[in-house]
């Protein structure tokens, strides 16, 4: 990606340019200049001085998702999901494989918004996400049935 960024953009800038142009969520994102991941307060001018270009790179990293999802707190858990689906099913099988541990979150309406965000992870037929959402049929709570 090449870009034109004022001195004083900040890295959280070029994430949010990231983000809108390879869909990619800014909380999946780690810029790297050299060895150093940068900090989204970081201003551009402190890596480079005017005119010049600027090598970055980018990682696309699961991380903190997975830490949030972990952290088994609703919110957060939501939180998490709503990056996940953004990111599509450029998540890959982790992506998946975290989803679809939301479905045994304690809290129906979590586990109803995990059987949607599935669907937005996992690739068409794959067979771990169909099985693991014909498993919430058998869900105690309509609520998450119904999704």
């Amino acid at each position: 990606l090449e870009s034109e960024l004022e001195l004083q953009s900040l890295v959280f800038d070029l994430k949010d340019l990231i983000a809108s142009k390879w869909q990619i969520p800014r909380a999946c994102q780690k810029i790297v200049f050299n060895t150093e991941i940068l900090e989204d307060a970081w201003q551009i001018s402190t890596l480079c001085s005017e005119g010049s270009k600027l090598s970055l790179s980018l990682v696309v990293s699961l991380g903190e998702v997975c830490q949030d999802l972990a952290s088994g707190e609703t919110q957060t858990c939501k939180g998490a999901l709503k990056v996940l689906e953004e990111l599509g099913t450029k998540g890959g099988e982790e992506a998946v494989s975290e989803v679809v541990a939301q479905l045994q979150h304690r809290d129906d309406r979590l586990r109803g918004a995990a059987l949607d965000v599935l669907c937005t992870v996992a690739r068409r037929g794959e067979k771990r996400a169909v099985e693991a959402a014909l498993g919430r049929l058998q869900d105690v709570e309509y609520v998450v049935r119904l999704k």
